[in-house]
């Protein structure tokens, strides 16, 4: 009767650890192919927001060959500036949070990279627009930051 005692607990304690070693398995997959998931969803995401913030570049290259000597349209100008200079500030901030994270910075360094040269390409068409119509430099202390933070 003991015998039969000893046997089923030796099978049940069998039983678990085979569950167990089922699930673990099972469960472990599952967390790398969350991970793994998060990974191309963050790389698409920063894609996209690179693309975005290069085509506003791309637009914002083109003013520079325009004739804009309107009032209406300078203050337009000066407003879509002042807009550029508050998203440069709000990206360097980003730039930062993903470059100091070292999981990201291991999974996505290509595309951080590329986010930061678009970073880089905003402040420097918004500079050239500023000094082209405006004859000021404006986003020299955001510069000076960039550099000390970001290179």
């Amino acid at each position: 009767m003991e015998e039969l005692l000893v046997s089923e607990q030796i099978n049940q304690i069998t039983l678990k650890l085979n569950n167990y070693k089922s699930e673990e398995t099972h469960s472990d997959e599952a967390l790398i192919n969350k991970f793994l998931d998060n990974v191309l969803k963050f790389h698409k995401y920063l894609t996209k927001y690179t693309n975005d913030i290069n085509q506003c570049v791309d637009g914002m290259e083109k003013l520079s060959w325009l004739e804009i000597s309107k009032e209406n349209d300078l203050k337009s100008l000066k407003n879509l500036l002042t807009s550029s200079i508050e998203l440069h500030r709000l990206l360097v901030k980003n730039y930062i949070g993903y470059r100091n994270s070292k999981l990201l910075s291991q999974v996505a360094n290509s595309k951080i990279k590329e986010f930061k040269t678009a970073i880089d390409d905003l402040k420097e068409v918004t500079n050239d627009l500023n000094l082209l119509f405006f004859d000021e430099k404006y986003i020299n202390d955001i510069s000076i930051a960039t550099q000390k933070n970001c290179d």
